[in-house]
């Protein structure tokens, strides 16, 4: 059976196989899913695998993934070396990790699902070596799917070296099997000849091994002469085709990355429409294409319509052939890059003969490059013959290049003047063909020179570069002016009329050259300094044509072009130094004073920047700045302006903070001063900033007092404290003097020891106060101490620990802290010493005590278990501390410890003790016996325990010495004692004890030579029976062992008698063995020989055995022992009393023997030699395995045949001599004959023959005839019916020569015959099959059927008829109906065709009919037909007509559209989607619109074919306003009556704006004005303005009504007007501001204090209208026009002579003392966060990130910001927050400024915030590296982001959308300028 066809959803993956169950099959041999019958599905073989495995499979439809399930899957385990079954199709699932040791093999069709994650590795190193990979052979497949696609999807690691296998593919000499990868990461590497992915080495000829890869991560490498993916070396054709997945192919030396191998014997075919590829060709092979050397007429085939591809080429082609081969490709389409080095980047490899058929490139986007061949043509060719067919269309993108050799960029054609879009260059040399726009970026190397033919234009494609480092000459035109940038000599731009530059079509261009940079703007241009300054010099002016032009004061410093074409030089100069402000700052809580500054006469006046001047540098001459707000960080820049041949200097900047006001009105008071009698006033703690007057004076009276203080605030540089009571503030000095009380309490003595620590002789009582170190008390004003102390003490322990002290002072050894302590008394209270350490320590230095032994001598290394220990002279001893003391004691052992410490006290006579140890080894510890070679030793024999019962040994000889050795490791053995006793009575324990007591042991000291020592000697005549020797030791210390004994030892020097029974009775003889009874008076050992009878007699027990161990001769010996010759028998003899049997085998039959035999005592004394003669009989033959008796029914067995093939006769039974002989029916028996299945049996006679035949005797056995059926043959007829009738009766007759057994009938045979055929079986040829059920006869059946063993049965076919009349009945159109035509036929299943047909009815003669049926309205015919079949003929009505009428008009809701007058649709065409309002199945419709418009409000109404109405809607005066137009769209439907839609268009007033929610108008800082000025002086904060009633952000300008007009003095309202950007929309919006004007005063109120320190060095050169001062650093108002915008308090009424000019506004509450000495060093590290650190609305700060944020809303439980600009350099990654923290507020950012990260070029991905609510217009304009946007948010619609937001960013931009917004995002940023590439995904989150 065929493999299934994939996709059958009815059968999923379950495996099956045509040999378990019979299922029709059809002609392709697919089985279907009616197929399976309900018994055979319970036959299927379905694997043991867990259900529900998705996996991802490629739909050649929707050209994309489809995730699948797969129900029956088996787990892939290491075991598993055989996938699948042949024939069928098998699922297989790899989990976890998984390493198979060995090659797989695959069988049938083979789905490998790779789950997530996943690690299969089918590969086993040894050594440089791998055994691996997948075998696809032939017709089988296999097919791998991956569960997802990305990092998660699953590895598959194949390696082999395999002898020219693929890894992944075909086995060596054989086509690989269909490989399709669907997913996975793949990778594949080949070792030896074979591809990576695909065929073998010498894949058979004419082959084709097919390669798909549609999806997944695929790593292939080749190797010898196989491609990466594709065939292997010498192989046949192989085709791959590639849709998708990354691809990294690298084909072997001579195989290409991506196609063929070498030396092809059929073409290489490869198809690419997709994916990502890079494929190399490292030598003679193709990138892409052939391999090396292919055979004549093979070709490179190579088709790419899609993909990114980038391919090299060594000696082959990036893509086309490899080398000495050719090649054919068609590109039309995809982004490719093709490089070879001799060979073509597209076409040939490195050869001699032109490139094959020929190169045809219609579309994609190409870069083509060689070293030494073509770009695009043949590779490097010395002889070339012919060119090649090179056809381009349709004007592709292609630039190609030929660095060396060929120097052919593309090898040219006769067309080539026809081309377009294309670059060649050619060497060193390059041009254009036709018009170029580039579609990718690429380079001009240096040396090279690309040309631009006149009639021609080199336009730069939009984001993409042109580097030159070489030349571009342009003939024609060039127009970068969409590109990114165009670096090197790009081409000159002249500046013509009005200033415009030629070429500049966008509103806005920036072009770069050497040292200047134009600004291009309309109708405008700006030229600029670049760089302004350089090498410390400075812009001075501007020469223009000759004319001395003064320089802006903007940055950069430029000027604007006048209206015509002038040459402009720009001038510098020295840069004047930079300020030095060191010092000379001064800051107060609302002004800000630089002074003091030198060298205005040499570089000019000063000048300044603040925040509130906008970025402009401003003149001022006393750098004195008022009206400051406090607590507010302003920075100033100041600079020399400049002069004469002096530039401007650098500016030195400055932050500072102006002072707080002090938030006290009166000095705190301070309470709860403590000291102690005796003190200083300087010993009292105050509090921060407070000091003493007179800190000298002493405290000696108990009780409270005031003494006089002074308090200096830490925080005076911070905080202004003239305002606060009591304070006194002196130039830069504040200071409070007063009183504070001071409580005096009683003062604590100071309790001393003389000593730190102390040590004392431990005598057994303890320590008196006498004996401790001196103590001293110390009190104030030089009193004594006189009273007494109490002493206290604590052990101090190893562990650090410390217990609490206890009253009194230690006794025992140790380390303790002792201290004492005092009473209160008087003016001091009571008192504790520090802690004195006091050790008390035994006696040190003393002499030992003295050990003796009973003998007076001293122990030295081992003491006995008592002892006594002695006191040395002029001391005592004892065993206790507090024990009693005498000269000496007795010391007994207390533990079985060997080694034992002993403690010990000596007291002296002044009753110091000492505490000694002694260490003694004591022996308590007898020897013992333990051990190899210990005990008692005689000869060979050792005994080291006592017996429990008596046993003897033997010894031949005289005498035998007895030795002894014993262990001791502690003070060693020093004596033995042994007794010997005779007899076989053991002796016991206690008569031991009793014998030693009396001297029956005789002692024997030990010589100390480590040997056994000797202790006695035996002799043999001293008893009959044995001698036993009993022995103990004895160590050093007394200590006696236990006892031992040796054996009874026995001497015996006397021979044995042996007999052999010769008694008939006594003997048995068989053909080939004897049994012989013996006997002997002495145990020990026999030795006998059987020889044949006059063969030589042995005389001796010399002539069977040798003497191995002789008494005689070796003293080691104990007797002599013998071993028996070669062929000499030997054994024991078991007993001296009674005989023993002897076998004796191995014996030949029918011969005559003698038995010669010897004996040996325990001793080896030998017996005399015994001898016996006899004789064997002969031998019977065993019949191991019977013959057969054969025959068949009716032969007798005579006539029979014996069947000796698998008979066996052996001599004797378990023999492996076999014996010959012949077979013979038993004479009586030959004329028997045996019936079928007899159970009789009979005898069959076996007679021996050969040379050894007379040694044997016949033999017989009995056996079972087998006898078999006689065999006949039949013929069975053939037979005829017709369809539906029943079977005939069927018949046979017999075969010439064949009949039956004489007696027998036919019923004998038992012959039935049959067929499957029934009554209702389809026409046709059916087997008729016969079978036979006898017991005598086999039955061979022949017959016309086609196997030759059956007849045939013919069914014809039968004629057919309708049985009933065609009707169908007519309906209204329904969504789900359909008609039901009604007729029946005798034979088959009726089946309808429909023809649509007029609405009159009539069946034109060539209506077409189908079998589609109708679901729309419309008039219908239709016909009945029956197919014919082989059982019954076909059958075909006359039609019949019906009609599907439309269904009622579906309704549709009119709708109105609103349009301020002044803009109607701005110009922009309106749209309403018809169709969509339509029902879904409305089929074809036609539309029609009818336009109702008096008033002229609507232009351009139409409706398309689609069904899509658009107008616009005119702009129009106010007398519209309320006016409406209307127009009215007719569809006329398929399906349904005519509908019709109604649009009415109304024209509206202009609409309202209103403040955004939490928005006010304000002024920025102080809202006075002084008499005089303008209110144009005062600047509006932002505010935020909206269409009313709605959220809409309405751009545009909020400016005061009447900027000019000069208040009064007083409290006025001030209008101010909001004009909306979109005028034409919105309306104006106005309001009025309180703002207070104050008089001008003529001269100062009061005379300043002091006199200024210093008079200004010069008179300033003009007096400005006002003085600047200063806004806060962080909130920059506005830029001004010219000067700063906030007035002094008041005007200078004139130029100073000598005093100021200017007055304060109010007179200080106090006179300073000082000027501050110098600025805050810094800023407080952080604020508290609170309400009142909310900056000001409009304020701008800068947050850690380097962004800078704008504050729009200042509301305490929801202030907010805008995100107004970006990092000047942001790059990477950039976060536009939730919040942003500053100062310890959070602010929510809840918009992005318009362009606020315009043009940041580096800019690659950015988070926006979850609560952005709006983006301004090209917020994100130009930044052409942004590649990803992650938007958070879900507040965003389509008028909240701006214009072109997102224009000119990545192409292949990529938008993670929440996925509650996903769509209407989608449409939003589509129209925001997003790239039509973008990618738009949902968050996961």
């Amino acid at each position: 059976m065929r493999r299934f066809r994939r996709g059958l959803a009815t059968l999923l993956c379950i495996s099956m196989t045509g040999a378990m169950f019979p299922v029709p099959v059809s002609a392709e041999g697919i089985v279907s899913a009616h197929d399976i019958t309900a018994e055979s599905a319970g036959q299927l073989a379905l694997f043991d695998a867990e259900t529900g495995v998705t996996y991802l499979a490629y739909n050649e439809e929707s050209k994309e993934m489809e995730e699948k399930t797969c129900n029956s899957v088996k787990e892939v385990t290491s075991a598993d070396t055989i996938w699948g079954t042949t024939d069928q199709e098998n699922w297989y699932v790899a989990k976890g990790d998984i390493t198979i040791e060995n090659r797989v093999t695959v069988q049938g069709t083979v789905h490998l699902i790779l789950a997530d994650n996943c690690k299969l590795e089918i590969a086993k190193e040894n050594g440089d070596s791998y055994v691996g990979g997948i075998a696809v052979s032939g017709t089988d497949g296999l097919f791998i799917h991956a569960q997802s696609e990305g990092d998660t999807q699953g590895k598959l690691i194949c390696k082999n070296t395999g002898g020219g296998c693929a890894t992944i593919g075909g086995e060596s000499e054989n086509v690989n099997g269909a490989i399709t990868i669907d997913g996975g990461n793949i990778t594949s590497e080949a070792y030896y000849n074979g591809a990576g992915i695909g065929g073998a080495e010498s894949a058979s000829d004419g082959t084709s091994g097919k390669i798909t890869i549609n999806g997944g991560t695929i790593n292939a490498t080749g190797n010898g002469h196989g491609a990466g993916i594709g065939g292997g070396g010498y192989a046949g054709e192989i085709t791959v085709t590639i849709t998708g997945g990354e691809i990294n192919a690298t084909g072997s030396y001579l195989g290409a990355g991506i196609g063929g191998g070498s030396y092809g014997k059929g073409n290489a075919t490869v198809n690419i429409t997709g994916g990502e590829i890079n494929a190399i060709g490292k030598g003679d092979g193709a990138a892409i294409g052939s391999g090396y050397l292919c055979g004549d007429g093979i070709v490179g085939i190579v088709t790419i319509s899609g993909g990114k591809i980038n391919a090299t080429g060594n000696y082959g082609a990036g893509i086309g052939s490899g080398k000495d081969t050719r090649g054919e490709v068609t590109i039309s389409g995809g982004e490719i890059n093709a490089t070879g080095n001799y060979g073509a980047g597209i076409g040939g490899g490195e050869g001699a003969t032109a490139f094959g058929s020929g190169i045809t490139i219609t579309g994609g986007v190409i870069k083509a490059a060689s070293n030494m061949g073509s770009g695009i043509g043949p590779g490097k060719c010395n002889n070339f013959v012919g060119k090649p067919t090179l056809t381009i269309e349709n004007s592709p993108f292609i630039f190609a290049s030929s660095s060396d050799g060929m120097k052919k960029g593309i090898y040219k054609q006769d067309d080539s003047d026809s081309w377009t879009n294309i670059i060649s260059m050619d060497g060193s040399d390059g041009r254009i063909y036709g018009n170029v726009t580039t579609a990718m970026d690429f380079e001009i190397t240096g040396g090279q020179t690309l040309s631009v033919p006149e009639g021609t234009t080199l336009t730069v494609g939009e984001g993409k570069t042109i580097t030159n480092k070489g030349t571009i000459k342009v003939a024609g035109e060039m127009d970068s002016a969409s590109a990114d940038e165009v670096t090197g000599n790009q081409p000159k731009y002249r500046l013509l009329t009005n200033g415009k530059l030629d070429g500049v079509t966008e509103e806005e261009t920036t072009i770069w050259s050497d040292k200047i940079y134009y600004f291009a703007y309309k109708d405008r241009a700006v030229i600029y300094a670049d760089p302004e300054t350089y090498e410390n010099k400075g812009l001075i002016g501007w020469s223009v044509n000759g004319a001395n032009v003064p320089i802006q004061r903007t940055s950069p410093l430029a000027f604007t072009m006048p209206a015509n074409v002038v040459a402009a030089i720009a001038e510098y100069g020295d840069k004047a130094p930079t300020p030095d402000l060191n010092g000379k700052v001064k800051v107060g809580a609302e002004t800000i004073e630089i002074s003091g500054i030198e060298g205005m006469v040499n570089y000019g006046k000063l000048e300044f920047v603040t925040d509130s001047s906008g970025g402009s540098w401003e003149s001022e001459s006393n750098g004195i700045f008022t009206g400051l707000t406090p607590d507010t960080e302003y920075t100033i820049h100041v600079r020399y302006a400049g002069k004469g041949s002096y530039a401007a200097s650098d500016a030195a900047e400055i932050t500072v903070k102006t002072k707080k006001w002090a938030d006290i009105t009166e000095a705190e008071k301070v309470d709860g001063l403590t000291a102690t009698y005796g003190q200083s006033l300087n010993e009292v703690d105050l509090p921060e900033g407070w000091t003493w007057k007179d800190s000298s004076v002493k405290l000696n009276s108990l009780g409270t007092a005031d003494y006089e203080a002074r308090f200096a605030p830490a925080d005076a540089d911070e905080v202004d404290y003239s305002k606060v009571k009591g304070y006194v503030v002196e130039d830069d000095t504040v200071y409070l003097d007063t009183s504070l009380e001071v409580t005096v309490t009683q003062a604590e003595p100071v309790v001393r020891w003389a000593k730190e620590k102390d040590t004392y002789i431990y005598t057994g009582r303890a320590v008196e106060a006498g004996e401790l170190p001196n103590l001293s008390v110390t009190l104030k004003n030089d009193e004594s101490y006189s009273g007494t102390f109490t002493y206290f003490y604590r052990e101090k322990k190893d562990s650090g620990e410390a217990g609490d002290f206890i009253t009194g002072l230690p006794k025992e050894p140790g380390v303790y802290e002792v201290k004492a302590a005092v009473s209160a008394s008087g003016n001091y209270t009571a008192a504790e010493s520090d802690v004195m350490t006091l050790y008390i320590q035994y006696l040190e230095n003393t002499p030992n005590a003295v050990t003796t032994d009973r003998n007076g001598s001293e122990y030295t290394e081992w003491f006995p278990a008592r002892f006594d220990i002695e006191a040395p002279e002029n001391y005592s001893i004892s065993d206790k501390a507090e024990g009693t003391y005498s000269d000496s004691f007795t010391y007994r052992a207390v533990s079985k410890e060997e080694q034992q410490e002993i403690t010990y006290y000596l007291k002296n006579d002044a009753g110091q003790i000492a505490k000694k140890t002694l260490t003694a080894k004591i022996d308590q510890t007898a020897p013992d016996w333990n051990g190899a070679n210990i005990g008692i030793n005689i000869k060979k024999h050792w005994w080291n325990f006592l017996l429990e019962a008596y046993d003897s040994v033997i010894f031949k000889g005289d005498s035998l010495d007895v030795k002894v050795k014993a262990n001791d490791s502690q003070s060693g053995v020093v004596r033995y004692g042994y007794y010997v006793s005779s007899g076989d009575k053991l002796i016991t324990i206690e008569e031991l004890d009793e014998r030693a007591g009396v001297g029956f042991f005789t002692k024997v000291p030990v010589t100390g030579n480590g040997e056994a020592e000797k202790l006695t000697t035996l002799f043999a005549d001293a008893t009959s029976t044995g001698q036993l020797v009993y022995v103990y030791a004895e160590d050093a210390m007394g200590n006696r062992s236990s006892y031992i004994c040796s054996n009874g030892v026995i001497f015996d020097n006397e021979k044995p008698t042996l007999h052999i029974l010769s008694e008939e009775e006594k003997v048995t003889v068989t053909d080939i063995s004897a049994k012989i009874w013996v006997q002997c008076t002495e145990q020990g050992d026999y030795y006998y020989s059987c020889r044949k009878a006059g063969e030589p007699a042995p005389a001796s027990i010399d002539d069977f055995a040798d003497k191995t161990a002789d008494v005689s001769k070796d003293a080691d010996t104990e007797v002599d022992t013998w071993e028996a010759k070669d062929g000499v028998v030997t054994g024991k003899i078991l007993s001296s009393e009674y005989a023993q049997q002897l076998e004796i085998t191995g014996l030949t039959s029918n011969t005559d023997y003698v038995l010669y035999m010897v004996a040996a005592d325990e001793a080896g004394n030998a017996s005399d030699v015994a001898a016996l003669n006899f004789r064997t009989v002969k031998t019977v033959p065993y019949i191991e395995t019977a013959p057969k008796l054969v025959g068949e029914y009716g032969q007798s067995l005579a006539d029979m045949r014996v069947d000796d093939t698998d008979a066996k006769v052996v001599d004797r039974k378990g023999s492996e001599t076999t014996v010959s002989g012949n077979w013979s029916v038993k004479e009586e028996e030959k004329a028997s004959i045996p019936e079928i299945e007899t159970t009789e049996t009979y005898t069959l006679v076996f007679t021996p023959t050969g040379e050894n035949a007379d040694r044997y005797e016949t033999a017989s056995c009995e056996v079972i005839p087998e006898v078999a059926k006689k065999t006949v043959t039949v013929v069975i007829a053939d037979k005829e019916k017709v369809y539906e009738q029943n079977n005939p009766e069927f018949t046979w007759d017999f075969a010439a020569g064949s009949g039956l057994v004489a007696g027998d009938s036919n019923a004998d045979l038992g012959i039935t015959l049959d067929s499957v055929a029934e009554a209702d079986s389809p026409g046709g040829k059916y087997a008729i099959i016969g079978s036979c059920n006898s017991k005598k006869y086999d039955v061979n059946f022949t017959g016309n059927g086609a196997d030759g063993t059956s007849g045939v049965l013919t069914i014809t076919q039968a004629a057919n008829e309708f049985t009933a009349v065609l009707s169908c009945a007519g309906y209204t159109y329904g969504k789900n109906k359909k008609p039901a035509p009604a007729i029946s036929a005798k034979y088959g299943t009726v089946l309808y065709r429909y023809a649509h047909i007029g609405a009159d009815g009539s069946i034109p003669a060539d209506a077409v009919y189908t079998d589609t049926i109708p679901v729309n309205a419309g008039t219908y015919a239709v016909k009945a037909y029956v197919e014919e079949t082989s059982s019954y003929a076909a059958l075909e009505s006359d039609p019949v007509t019906f009609v599907i009428a439309k269904a009622d008009a579906p309704v549709i809701t009119g709708e109105e559209q609103s349009y301020v007058y002044a803009a109607g649709s701005e110009g922009e065409t309106s749209a309403v989607e018809i169709a969509e309002k339509l029902p879904a199945d409305k089929g074809d419709a036609v539309y029609s619109c009818d336009t109702a418009d008096t008033e002229g409000i609507l232009s351009e109404a139409e409706v398309d074919g689609n069904g899509k109405l658009t107008f616009q809607v005119n702009a129009v005066d106010d007398s519209k306003i309320g006016k409406t137009a209307t127009i009215k769209v007719k569809a006329v439907m398929q399906n349904y009556e005519d509908a019709e839609y109604t649009l009415t268009v109304q024209i509206t007033d202009k609409k309202s704006v209103e403040l955004q929610n939490g928005c006010s108008v304000a002024v920025e800082g102080d809202s006075t004005l002084t008499y005089g000025q303008k209110l144009s002086s005062l600047n509006l904060t932002e505010a935020v303005f909206v269409e009313a009633g709605t959220n809409t952000v309405v751009e545009g300008t909020l400016v005061w009504s009447e900027p000019e007009k000069m208040p009064a003095v007083g409290t006025i309202q001030a209008d101010w007007v909001f004009r909306p950007a979109r005028n034409r929309v919105y309306k104006e919006m106005t309001g009025t501001i309180a703002i207070t004007v104050v008089k001008a005063p003529n001269v100062p109120t009061s005379t300043p204090s002091s006199t200024p320190t210093s008079t200004p060095s010069s008179t300033p050169v003009s007096t400005s209208s006002s003085t600047p001062t200063i806004a806060p650093s962080s909130t920059p108002a506005s830029t001004p026009s010219s000067a700063p915008t906030i007035a002094p308090s008041s005007t200078p009424a004139g130029t100073p002579s000598s005093t100021p000019t200017i007055a304060p506004s109010s007179t200080p509450a106090g006179t300073p003392s000082s000027t501050p000495s110098s600025t805050p060093a810094s800023t407080p590290s952080s604020t508290p966060e609170s309400t009142s650190d909310i900056l000001k609305k409009g304020a701008k700060f800068t947050a850690a990130d380097g962004a800078v944020y704008k504050v729009i809303s200042t509301r305490k439980s929801n202030p907010t910001v805008m995100y107004y600009a970006a990092e000047k350099n942001a790059k990477g990654k950039v976060r536009v927050p939730a919040t942003v923290k500053y100062n310890g507020v959070t602010y929510k950012v809840v918009s992005i400024r318009a362009k606020a990260f315009a043009n940041r070029r580096k800019l690659q991905k950015v988070i926006i915030g979850k609560n952005v609510t709006s983006i301004g217009r090209k917020a994100f304009y130009n930044c052409r590296k942004l590649k990803k946007v992650i938007i958070k948010t879900t507040k965003l619609t389509k008028k909240r982001v701006g214009s072109a937001a997102f224009k000119k960013t990545a192409k292949n931009i990529v938008f993670k959308l929440p996925a509650k917004n996903y769509k209407a995002y989608k449409k939003v940023l589509k129209k925001k300028g997003v790239s039509r590439k973008a990618v738009y995904k949902k968050n996961k989150k």
